[in-house]
Order: C-alpha cells, then structure tokens, then sequence
C-alpha cells in the first residue's frame, strides 16, 4: 500500500517548495518540485508584514520580562514576520475547504538568543520569543 504525503512549504515570497513524499514498503522517495521560474505564479495564503526590529525588552522562554542589550556599540537586530489578518480566512482557499472546515491565518513564532541584564545586572544569553512567519491552518468544526 502507498501513503502520499502532500506538505506546502511556504518559505518566502521567493522560495515556495511542494515536498510530495511518496512511501511503500518497497521503496522511499521523496520528489521536490522546485517552482521558481517563469511557469508559476506564488498566491499568498495570509499576508504578511517583515522588519527587523532592536528590541530593548522581551519576555523569555520562561515567560519573564528582561532588558535586552541593544546599544549603538552593540545591536542586536532580529527578523520578524507579521501575520496581517490573524484569525481571518486565508486568502483564495473559499473553493477548495471541505464542508465542516474553516482556514485562518495564524501567528507563528520562534525563539533566538540575545544577551539581555539578569540578575544583579549580569551580563546573560537567554532566548526570547519573536514573531517569526504566519501560516494558514486549516480547523475541523466540532458540532
């Protein structure tokens, strides 16, 4: 018996891969299309905003609020994503969602390391938490 698995990566307005993985017992393969040429268009599913921001404060893995380092003589700039419509129907999907199904934009997030004040104003690394993409999950509605 053969299982297909359909995953839709989108990386980036650039980058957007369709990972078809294709298993039996007989045989694993996984087939990458690559489409960046001229033949397709990308549709985004949830728009987007990105900048890349120095933040002076931010809550940690932990969930506590720390000062962030970020100083002229030492800047710390991170990459964000923002989703622009969270909680609304992802773009061009109204035709292709099942009856009982829902799509929304959801924020995603990430962790990066930055040096921050902890205790006694030591100097630490510690990870914080940053918008980092937005994707358009797909929900069943329960009755």
């Amino acid at each position: 018996m053969t299982t297909i698995a359909l995953n839709i990566c989108l990386l980036s307005v650039i980058n957007l891969l369709i990972v078809i993985e294709s298993t039996s017992s007989m045989e694993n393969s996984t087939i990458v299309f690559d489409f960046k040429n001229d033949n397709y268009e990308e549709i985004t599913l949830c728009e987007t905003y990105e900048d890349i921001i120095y933040p002076t404060i931010g809550k940690t893995s932990a969930g506590v609020d720390m000062l962030i380092v970020n100083t002229p003589e030492h800047r710390q700039g991170i990459r964000i994503s923002m989703c622009q419509n969270i909680g609304q129907p992802c773009n061009n999907l109204n035709n292709f969602v099942p009856s009982g199904y829902v799509t929304a934009c959801k924020q995603q997030y990430t962790y990066r390391e930055l040096v921050s004040l902890g205790a006694n104003n030591q100097i630490i690394k510690d990870k914080f938490e940053f918008p980092s993409s937005c994707s358009c999950a797909l929900y069943r509605i329960r009755n």
